[in-house]
């Protein structure tokens, strides 16, 4: 898959001739909404294989916004087998890009044939644009797949972050293609779970995440393997943490990349005045964590 990162829309240059099916949204993670966009695109991609499938997306900001880090998620799209990745950079001059510019860069610059969206999809400055326009400026080869719904509900982005922030981790993760999960380097920490027999990894995080801090039970992914883990994510003296216990694990990993996948919230985070005082607290968690397991066990 080929990466593009456009910090100016007006002066982007795609030098392949090939036309393309693209898919354009947000596409914040990749929910189940999300999915019917692409596998409308994939079926048009079989009809016409001489065209190539691309996916065209606007960052965010900061990663904090995000449901998964930008590199994640460009690694879950190029497993979706997409021959282009078109990243627009929210930069002032590309924000300033009017609704007909910004049509005239996907007719002439990127070359594109057949159209997938969503209805509320909207571009442009102030996004002035919408579907309609597209429609005029597409035609049939523009295609609107309509809202997926679970229990007589619109499942979005803003839903699935509203189950993160409220605890419920297991319904929003069946509504994504892929878990909610946090990346980042295996760092030394104060080493005190080792004085209770409870030793840890521990990762930094950029900004704070969209779950509640507290005690979660996760997998941990370190060299492609996975583990069945519990993770404390608490911020102390100005830096945000994931501090996890792998349960049957000894491996020396500093330095190394984890993958911690949110699997279902066990309980807040509780004040302590010894580290002694999280012996039994953790004891339950490990308990609660091993019967999920058990009822969880694909």
């Amino acid at each position: 898959m080929r990466i593009y990162k456009i910090k100016n829309i007006n002066k982007f240059k795609y030098k392949y001739k090939k036309r393309h099916i693209a898919c354009m949204g947000f596409f914040d993670g990749l929910h189940i909404g999300h999915k019917s966009i692409i596998d409308k695109a994939k079926e048009l991609k079989k009809q016409f294989p001489e065209y190539e499938l691309s996916l065209i997306t606007i960052n965010q900001k900061a990663d904090s916004k995000s449901i998964f880090q930008s590199k994640n998620k460009i690694k879950i799209f190029k497993e979706q087998s997409f021959d282009n990745y078109f990243e627009i950079i929210l930069n002032k001059k590309n924000t300033l890009v009017k609704k007909e510019d910004f049509i005239l860069f996907l007719k002439n610059q990127i070359n594109i044939a057949k159209i997938v969206i969503g209805p509320d999809y909207s571009f442009g400055y102030k996004a002035e644009g919408d579907a309609k326009d597209l429609k005029t400026a597409f035609n049939d080869n523009l295609f609107i797949i309509p809202f997926v719904q679970k229990d007589n509900i619109k499942v979005s982005t803003t839903l699935i972050k509203e189950m993160l922030k409220d605890k419920k981790i297991k319904e929003a993760n069946e509504l994504m293609h892929e878990k909610y999960n946090y990346i980042s380097t295996i760092i030394h920490g104060n080493k005190n779970g080792r004085k209770i027999n409870y030793p840890t990894i521990n990762m930094l995080t950029k900004e704070k995440l969209l779950i509640p801090y507290g005690i979660f039970i996760t997998n941990t992914v370190i060299k492609n393997k996975t583990y069945k883990s519990i993770t404390c994510y608490y911020s102390k003296n100005n830096f945000i943490l994931l501090e996890t216990f792998i349960l049957d694990f000894k491996q020396y990993v500093y330095g190394q990349e984890a993958k911690i996948i949110f699997l279902k919230f066990i309980r807040d985070n509780k004040p302590i005045k010894s580290i002694f005082d999280l012996i039994p607290l953790i004891n339950n968690d490990l308990k609660i964590t091993l019967k999920y397991f058990q009822k969880n066990k694909k």
